[in-house]
């Protein structure tokens, strides 16, 4: 009799929701990179947001950035 080992039943992924806001940081000029993300969350029973970083951008930034409404797409 051979070995089988158990497997995992594999776990729905859950959905994954848009973002409410998009984190982009100045970083040279006019230039404006997207760094990251926001959603709403309940923290501790009161409102919040979670926000993900992603990358920081390299050279002179001084840390600050903006939570902006994400772009719309162009409808085709």
């Amino acid at each position: 009799m051979a070995f089988k080992p158990k497997v995992a039943a594999k776990q729905p992924e859950p959905a994954k929701s848009m973002p409410v806001f998009v984190a982009r940081a100045k970083v040279s000029g006019e230039r404006w990179e997207n760094i990251g993300a926001a959603w709403h969350a309940d923290i501790n029973g009161k409102p919040g947001y979670s926000v993900k970083l992603n990358t920081i951008p390299a050279g002179s930034w001084d840390g600050s950035f903006l939570l902006m409404p994400p772009l719309e797409k162009p409808s085709e």
